[in-house]
């Protein structure tokens, strides 16, 4: 597989066709949970439904900038439909899946969207199944456990979404690859927008898009990724362009954890290369390796006495005296056993951090720097 090195004339077509050899097409990409237990998705499955529901999505009228809103936890349906959008040209407009009913009104009125896409049954019935918006709106998505249990008007399963996409997408093939080439790398793929101010989101360009991700496996190649934890919202972007488009077109495992969950055994089990998370649970992730290592839940007390020690080191190198100690959450990091511990704790294989928006504090770089941890957040 060639890295793509320039994106000049690059759409979404040209970078996404023909990365994956034929024979490992069946190689599971995505994992995820279902009631509890762990269930993968091959490349082939995921080109297949990403075809079908944008197929599906064509179909009943969404065209190129047209803006469709996503009320999205992690999930692979999520993906899937991320990657339609990209095929269409369409812009994804991920939303918070505990986010208010008015506020979504406002957004509807904002982006006049006419698709809208639940990664999870109990937000679309915390929202009152929709009833304000249903005269604006064309049709309602729902994926997530139970959901052969509603029976709403204008709402459609997304696996019946993939069904009825595979006959759209043998009668219009001819249409959608032309949809598909019509993308360029000028043209918007997603916007994060601001609940209070929707007019203030940024937009970000397919170009951009794929220049992250072209980044992002850059990294994957040069660290030897083979599996990778994705920790992270999915309406923050850098869980889709540095984590899971990377890891897909790397061939690389990617776990989609649920809600930021690090247990421990995921780490004993699975044996990670990476983890792609933001700051705020980058740091919890620190506070937590006692528990890894086999100690008890760190108290507040023993997190202050940590900061102080660190504090009185910094003082001491600012003075340009030796470095004393360094010292974290009740124990030493100046004993290269306990790096090695702590590596074996996190699988045995984890050797990168990729943290967005922005770095850990700095003991925590520290320390996981000294365990042989690339923390990596300057990004595109």
């Amino acid at each position: 597989m060639t890295i793509v090195s320039s994106l000049e004339g690059t759409g979404v077509q040209e970078f996404w066709q023909g990365f994956l050899p034929t024979g490992e097409a069946q190689n599971p990409i995505l994992w995820h949970q279902r009631r509890g237990t762990w269930r993968s998705l091959s490349y082939k499955d995921l080109n297949a439904q990403a075809h079908c529901a944008a197929a599906f999505l064509m179909a009943r009228g969404l065209k190129k900038g047209d803006a469709v809103g996503l009320v999205a936890r992690q999930s692979v349906d999520y993906v899937v439909l991320d990657l339609a959008l990209q095929f269409l040209g369409a812009v994804n407009v991920t939303l918070p899946s505990d986010l208010p009913l008015d506020a979504l009104h406002r957004l509807c009125d904002a982006y006049h969207f006419r698709f809208v896409h639940y990664s999870d049954v109990a937000a679309f019935q915390q929202h009152g199944q929709l009833e304000i918006l249903k005269p604006r709106l064309h049709t309602v998505l729902i994926s997530g456990e139970d959901v052969d249990e509603l029976d709403a008007e204008k709402v459609v399963t997304f696996d019946r979404v993939v069904e009825l996409g595979k006959i759209d997408w043998r009668e219009q093939s001819r249409e959608l690859t032309a949809m598909k080439r019509a993308v360029t790398p000028e043209d918007i793929y997603a916007v994060s927008p601001r609940i209070g101010d929707p007019e203030a989101a940024r937009p970000v360009t397919f170009g951009q898009m794929l220049a992250a991700v072209n980044h992002s496996e850059t990294i994957f190649q040069e660290q030897s990724v083979r599996v990778a934890f994705l920790a992270t919202a999915p309406q923050q972007q850098h869980s889709r362009t540095h984590g899971i488009f990377p890891a897909v077109r790397r061939q690389a495992a990617c776990y989609l954890l649920p809600e930021h969950d690090l247990q421990p055994d995921f780490f004993r089990e699975l044996h990670p290369h990476a983890l792609i998370t933001d700051t705020v649970h980058a740091e919890q992730l620190y506070q937590a390796l006692p528990e890894f290592l086999g100690g008890g839940p760190v108290s507040e007390k023993a997190i202050a006495k940590a900061h102080e020690i660190l504090d009185r080191r910094d003082q001491a190198l600012a003075e340009g005296k030796k470095d004393p100690f360094m010292n974290r959450v009740r124990f030493r990091t100046g004993n290269k056993k306990l790096y090695r511990k702590v590596i074996s704790a996190l699988g045995g294989q984890f050797n990168t951090l990729i943290c967005a928006p922005t770095a850990p504090a700095p003991p925590t770089q520290r320390f996981l720097t000294e365990c042989g941890v690339r923390l990596i957040s300057d990004f595109p």
